[in-house]
């Protein structure tokens, strides 16, 4: 299975995405209403299977938030980049990451 990418239309125009077309990986994008949606996207990115997000520390927490508040989806994240804000390591970040690295892919 080839990696996968989360990103914001903004965030396209800023990062071209070569380094992931080029491994062979796919750029899956996500709409307005879905990102302001932190239960809907973190189903969405067990569902789709997503290896590779970006996203600022903020929208990281709230999938963080929802994955422990929630049922515990299967995630398959691998690799996790952030920028813009700085990266607050919190309880539930830290659960959240150790849930995906536990996950089988």
């Amino acid at each position: 299975m080839h990696p996968t990418f989360v990103f914001s239309t903004e965030r396209l125009r800023r990062c071209p995405p070569q380094p992931v077309t080029a491994s062979g990986g796919t750029l899956v994008g996500i709409d307005e209403t879905l990102r302001r949606d932190p239960p809907r996207l973190l189903a969405f990115v067990s569902s789709a299977k997503i290896e590779r997000i970006f996203a600022p520390f903020v929208a990281l927490q709230q999938l963080s938030e929802n994955f422990v508040a929630g049922d515990q989806l299967p995630l398959h994240l691998r690799h996790v980049i952030t920028a813009g804000e700085q990266l607050q390591l919190t309880p539930r970040l830290i659960s959240f990451f150790a849930a995906a690295a536990g996950s089988p892919s």
